[in-house]
């Protein structure tokens, strides 16, 4: 089983055994970058599930993970 598929079973596990729900915004806000702080580490199967978003607020994650990557490879650049 691929990564991202585990996460999917686990997410619907801890729904099923708690009824805990997490709304897009709720996992935006939480997802969201601290610009004055190192970029989290995020699995690129989750980021890349943003790309693919009909959503304004999965869009608008994706468009921080691009960010998050312009950025990074600036850096790298200039190293």
């Amino acid at each position: 089983m691929c990564y991202s598929a585990q996460i999917t079973a686990a997410y619907q596990k801890l729904v099923r055994m708690t009824g805990a729900t997490l709304s897009l915004q709720e996992f935006a806000a939480l997802y969201a970058h601290d610009p004055g702080k190192k970029r989290p580490k995020t699995p690129k199967a989750m980021d890349d599930a943003f790309r693919a978003g009909a959503s304004p607020a999965e869009l608008a994650v994706w468009a921080e993970v691009e960010q998050w990557n312009r950025a990074e490879a600036t850096i790298l650049e200039q190293e």
